[in-house]
C-alpha cells in the first residue's frame, strides 16, 4: 500500500506542479509515509534502478545516518523481511516492538505457526 502512495506522490509532483490541489493531495499522501531523508529525484532513481524493497531500505539507512531511529524502524517495517531476521528481531527487540511497527509477519506466521509472535 505505501508503495502505491509513494509512486501516487511522485506521479503527482510530475504532473502537476502548479496546481494547488494537487499540491494538497501530495501532502497528504505525504503524510501517511515515514519522514524521508531523500530527495524526490533519489526516490526515483531507485524506484526505477532497484525497486521498492531497496527504496525501503536506503530510506531507513539514511534515516538512521542522520539519526532518526523512529523513521528508520519504520521504512524497515515496509520491507519484507526474511523469517529468521523477525525472529531474530523478536529475540532482541521483543513481540511488542515488531507489532508496535506492524511488520509484515505472513511469511513466519506460516513458518513458525500462528502466534509465534506471543509464544
Amino acid at each position: 500500500m505505501n508503495i502505491v502512495l509513494l509512486n501516487k506522490v511522485l506521479f503527482n509532483n510530475a504532473v502537476c506542479k502548479s496546481n494547488k490541489r494537487c499540491k494538497q493531495m501530495n501532502r497528504e499522501l505525504k503524510a501517511n509515509l515515514p519522514k524521508s531523508y531523500l530527495s524526490e529525484e533519489e526516490i526515483q532513481e531507485i524506484l526505477i534502478l532497484d525497486g521498492e524493497e531497496c527504496l525501503y531500505l536506503e530510506q531507513s539507512r539514511r534515516a538512521d545516518e542522520c539519526g532518526d531511529n523512529e523513521a528508520g524502524w519504520q521504512w524497515l517495517a515496509l520491507t519484507e523481511l526474511p523469517t529468521h531476521s523477525l525472529a531474530c528481531l523478536k529475540e532482541v527487540k521483543g513481540a511488542e516492538f515488531i507489532k508496535k511497527y506492524n511488520f509484515n509477519t505472513t511469511e513466519a506466521d506460516k513458518k513458525y505457526g500462528k502466534g509465534w509472535l506471543d509464544q
